[in-house]
């Protein structure tokens, strides 16, 4: 049984405030938080999809896909077609884009830093590998079967 009642409460305020010091970094940029997240997505993962972004971010395919116009539009990225298949884009960040890169690594080390300040490496390594296990259980959830769950009191 999960003790800590507050988890929810917990996760909302570390969300927030990740949220806020992000779009103070890029307040100058022209770029949303949540564009932020889509460019960083890219800047790793070079060559891929707007299908693999929103999988693996668990976003509706209409909102990355509203990020990645808007990344376009400031010369961020491009997208070209797939020669394997036509329908599909790949997604690369610009030269543009690489140049944002190591202000991008610099921003995270340093939230990371702060966030897991006076932890040890065992409990970082814990945390990471917790998080990161939550995160995959959210994304397999089946929302609307979760919801029928609840309401028929199972």
């Amino acid at each position: 049984m999960i003790t800590n009642e507050h988890f929810g409460r917990d996760y909302g305020a570390m969300y927030r405030k990740t949220t806020m010091f992000f779009r103070e970094c890029f307040k100058s940029y022209g770029v949303t938080f949540a564009e932020m997240i889509v460019l960083k997505y890219v800047l790793d993962n070079q060559g891929t999809s707007q299908d693999d972004i929103a999988n693996e971010m668990a976003v509706d395919k209409t909102a990355i896909a509203r990020s990645l116009k808007s990344l376009d539009a400031l010369g961020l990225l491009i997208r070209q077609e797939n020669p394997d298949n036509h329908r599909m884009k790949k997604v690369y960040a610009t030269d543009q884009a690489l140049r944002y890169k190591t202000y991008f690594d610099k921003i995270v080390k340093h939230w990371n830093e702060i966030l897991f300040a006076e932890f040890t490496e065992e409990e970082k390594e814990f945390i990471v590998g917790a998080f990161a296990r939550m995160r995959q259980h959210a994304i397999d959830a089946d929302i609307g079967n979760e919801v029928a769950k609840l309401n028929n009191g199972e």
